[in-house]
């Protein structure tokens, strides 16, 4: 299995790969419409990506409080370093769809 996963997957890989370049773009441009003070990041050797949403809200607890009152689980960057306060961590090797959804809400929950 490991052999044919590197000798025969270059296909699988480059179609993953557009994939989530069409995830990471359509979560910029969901982002820079709905929170245009959000700072995306776009990483380049992950699928892992740091939204900086201290421009909502300085306080983390509240924003994790009123993203789940949407419905959204989100991990924040105070959960992996120090300095990553107000940092929200977004998965995007994910059905388009459902990240979609998920942004859609988080924008919602702290637009209002």
């Amino acid at each position: 299995a490991n052999m044919a996963a590197y000798d025969e997957s270059e296909d699988w890989l480059e179609e993953l790969r557009a994939y989530l370049d069409g995830n990471f773009a359509m979560m910029h441009a969901l982002l820079s419409d709905k929170l245009p003070k959000s700072f995306c990041s776009v990483p380049e050797g992950t699928y892992l990506s740091f939204v900086d949403l201290r421009a909502y809200d300085k306080e983390e607890r509240r924003l994790k409080e009123r993203i789940s009152r949407a419905g959204v689980f989100v991990q924040f960057g105070e959960d992996f370093v120090d300095n990553g306060e107000c940092h929200m961590r977004v998965n995007a090797a994910c059905p388009r769809s459902v990240l979609k959804e998920g942004l859609n809400r988080i924008c919602a929950a702290l637009q209002g």
